[in-house]
């Protein structure tokens, strides 16, 4: 019950049977799949953070033991000008300390090892690693298979069709190496946000998402002998895009397909905006025009998405990237129209001008349609047949060697 208490303290739930290590483990057979370890940054260039674990953890420094967390400890992780500090819970400083600071998990007793981190469980390690500022980063190190055990449930309702669920696990697996050291710089290889891709840690564990990684551990979609680069979004409103049509990279597996998406809540949204909110907006993004009199799409893919907008105003004219704006003010895609209408349309006379948008899809609109691989599922399609809808010309790769994937 102690446990209970201290992760509640925190704000923390965490899956009973991740704590006891009934989360299924990987096939010995994918043993070689699981033991490439990846380095997630999860607390970027904060002040501090809290550390625990749910077995001792071993910090050392330099190659040398400098403490160890006992089980539930509550630690903290302190950046200083003279480097980084641990903090016991009876007060006592440790440090500090130049350079990264490591935290391994000692004897785990059959327990799948877990570490906190300002807000959440992860599997695996941490390192502390001194960033810019005078700031810390906290980077979770773990094996890439148990990294997807926190994203795929981050990604995708687990209650979805398994098939879906396999689908997003090797996306997400392809997405991972191919972006493997795109912030070595800052100590890490991929973050826990959309930024790159949603990593929850350990508290969202099913058996549902961790059996889809499972099921698929060591595959991954490749082109030319490389991991593609896996672009996945929620729903395309109908059609995805083609790569090289809405960003400059022109990946021949990023191709306009039609989606099977109809299903998603925003495969048809509206919005609307007053002509102060759109100026907002426009100045986050160093826009200055005055009261926006006109905004008009400039430019479009061939499927109909918005590349660029003209925005008219009292103090002159932009052009400017639909996507940005798209970011700045919340619209759910760049697959738009946009129209102006009068304040008295909308029962406010007087107030000035109003922006309506009517829209089709939520994200990007390349690659991998989540809500599309869902649709296909519940139509029967296998894991094969959506990614090879929505990845075109790529191969499936994995122990075994590569083989084309067909809708077949």
């Amino acid at each position: 019950m102690k446990q209970w208490r201290w992760a509640a303290a925190l704000g923390v739930v965490v899956s009973a049977s991740v704590m006891a290590g009934a989360s299924p483990w990987l096939p010995a057979a994918h043993a070689a799949a699981a033991s490439q370890l990846v380095r997630i940054g999860v607390s970027l260039e904060v002040p501090s953070v809290l550390l625990s674990g749910s077995v001792p953890y071993v910090a050392t420094h330099d190659g040398k033991t400098v403490a160890t967390l006992n089980t539930l400890d509550a630690w903290q992780a302190r950046a200083t000008s003279r480097g980084i500090v641990l903090i016991s819970p009876t007060g006592t400083n440790i440090g500090p300390m130049k350079g990264r600071v490591s935290l391994k998990p000692g004897n785990n007793a059959g327990k799948v090892p877990l570490v906190f981190s300002q807000s959440a469980w992860f599997r695996g390690g941490l390192e502390l690693v001194p960033s810019a500022g005078g700031t810390l980063t906290a980077v979770n190190v773990l094996p890439l298979e148990e990294y997807l055990f926190g994203v795929v449930p981050g990604e995708m309702p687990a209650g979805w069709e398994h098939e879906a669920l396999k689908a997003q696990a090797i996306a997400a697996r392809t997405y991972a190496l191919h972006n493997l050291g795109q912030s070595a710089a800052k100590g890490y290889d991929l973050c826990r946000t959309t930024h790159c891709q949603v990593y929850d840690g350990a508290a969202v564990e099913t058996a549902a998402t961790n059996g889809a990684v499972a099921a698929t551990a060591g595959e991954f979609l490749s082109y030319e002998g490389k991991p593609i680069m896996a672009y996945f979004h929620a729903n395309s409103g109908g059609y995805t895009d083609n790569s090289s049509d809405l960003w400059k990279q022109d990946l021949p597996y990023i191709r306009a397909v039609v989606d099977f998406d109809q299903a998603a809540p925003r495969h048809i949204w509206h919005l609307t905006y007053s002509a102060s909110q759109l100026a907002a907006a426009l100045d986050k993004i160093g826009i200055n025009v005055g009261r926006v009199i006109e905004l008009t799409s400039i430019g479009r893919t061939p499927i109909g998405r918005v590349k660029t907008l003209q925005a008219k105003g009292t103090g002159g004219t932009a052009t400017f990237e639909a996507s940005k704006l798209r970011f700045a003010i919340g619209l759910h895609s760049t697959f738009f129209n946009v129209g102006k209408a009068g304040a008295q349309a909308h029962g406010l006379a007087g107030t000035g001008a109003y922006f309506q948008f009517a829209g089709r899809g939520w994200g990007h609109g390349l690659g991998m349609s989540q809500w599309g691989a869902r649709g296909m599922a519940d139509k029967g399609f296998t894991y094969k047949q959506i990614l090879s809808h929505f990845y075109p010309g790529s191969l499936l790769q994995a122990a075994s060697g590569a083989h084309q994937i067909s809708a077949r």
